[in-house]
């Protein structure tokens, strides 16, 4: 009779414990918060409910995860060194340039024979030097001014500034008519070196007139 007792005192006891432990399992179930999956990187809690994804349950947009999938990093763009600008070199000075000798004249010579002018009388009258004798010359074809007529100094002064640019050297060509007039003058056409006719430069510039 005791162990009946004591064995049934056992198995009520057993059964309370089980509905203590059912009962407390229950109220564990009951305040145990709810378990959330966490969510995926850069999808929020509110994605899970409403499928929509950048949006926090504020509505504010989140800004994508530096690292999340499918964002690259733009590369950076290197540095370009620019080497400094060459120094100009100096100007070299160009040389001067050597100056070229005369062209060789083609001109041929003037007709006559060359003389040397000792003096100038007037515009139509010349000294020479012709072969080493002293001889007067009258430019044929021509007259000019006598001394104290008009127009003198100004044939005369011609007639030197010619002589004196071409050296003092002419050429004196005969008519082939008369070699001397009746003062025993040589009668030629003086010609200046670079083939200009005297006595024609004389008539041109209105210092003489025509004499036959």
């Amino acid at each position: 009779m005791t162990f009946g007792k004591r064995a049934g005192a056992g198995i009520g006891a057993v059964v309370l414990v089980l509905v203590v432990v059912v009962s407390g399992c229950g109220m564990l179930d009951d305040a145990a918060p709810p378990i959330h999956t966490p969510a995926a990187p850069g999808v929020s809690s509110q994605d899970d409910e409403t499928g929509s994804l950048g949006t926090t349950p504020e509505g504010e947009t989140e800004p994508p995860c530096a690292d999340g999938p499918g964002i690259t990093d733009a590369p950076e763009t290197p540095e370009v060194t620019v080497p400094p600008a060459a120094a100009e070199p100096p100007e070299i000075p160009e040389p001067a340039a050597t100056p070229k000798p005369p062209a060789a004249s083609t001109q041929a010579s003037p007709p006559g024979s060359p003389a040397s002018v000792v003096r100038v009388i007037d515009g139509d009258t010349l000294v020479v030097l012709l072969g080493g004798v002293e001889e007067r010359v009258r430019l044929i074809g021509i007259d000019a001014p006598e001394r104290g007529e008009p127009g003198f100094a100004e044939s005369t002064a011609f007639v030197r500034a010619a002589v004196a640019a071409s050296g003092g050297t002419v050429y004196l060509e005969a008519d082939g008519v008369r070699d001397r007039d009746r003062f025993g003058r040589l009668r030629r056409t003086v010609w200046l070196p670079d083939g200009r006719n005297l006595n024609q430069l004389l008539l041109n510039e209105g210092l003489a007139i025509v004499w036959g």
